[in-house]
């Protein structure tokens, strides 16, 4: 350019001075094209920045909300975990108190077995003396039976002799 403007500068010719004008209407356009696409670039990073934190911001608040859905989920957790440990915990005491009564239960029916022992012997000695007693009972019937027959027939005899007494003394009475 500096070679062309000193040509021109000196008068050379009027051909030098058209390529010059051209040549520098050919760099404005250039220059402008480049502007242009400076400013296309510029605007495509400003898209490109602002997509960029519009993606930042939206992926931070996702984070944000996942973040406070995982605390939330941590919160659940404990609970469960806590619900958990007073259920084992409960069962735990409930297998003791059901181990406690099966103990109770296995110790009562030894008892109630023994007892029942005891009265099924009891009840067979209460038997055995029933029996006893029945017979003794039937031969002291048997012995009553013999011995109100002797009596009536002692009575009958003291009725008799009582009589023969009467009429003795009665005939010796009269006889006298």
């Amino acid at each position: 350019v500096n070679w062309k403007l000193r040509c021109l500068s000196e008068g050379r010719d009027a051909r030098a001075g058209q390529e010059f004008l051209e040549i520098l209407n050919h760099s404005e356009k250039a220059l402008e094209a480049e502007v242009d696409g400076v400013d296309n670039l510029r605007i495509h990073l400003n898209c490109l920045t602002h997509g960029y934190q519009d993606r930042t911001l939206r992926y931070q608040s996702d984070a944000d909300t996942m973040q406070a859905d995982l605390r939330d989920r941590q919160r659940e957790l404990e609970d469960l975990r806590a619900v958990q440990t007073r259920a084992s915990q409960d069962l735990h005491l409930g297998r003791e108190a059901l181990k406690q009564v099966q103990e109770d239960k296995t110790k009562v029916e030894r008892y109630w077995e023994g007892e029942d022992v005891a009265c099924r012997t009891r009840l067979a000695e209460v038997q055995l003396e029933q029996e006893a007693t029945q017979a003794r009972l039937h031969e002291l019937q048997e012995a009553l039976r013999q011995l109100e027959e002797q009596n009536a027939l002692l009575r009958s005899r003291t009725s008799t002799l009582r009589e023969d007494v009467v009429l003795l003394q009665h005939s010796e009475r009269h006889e006298n």
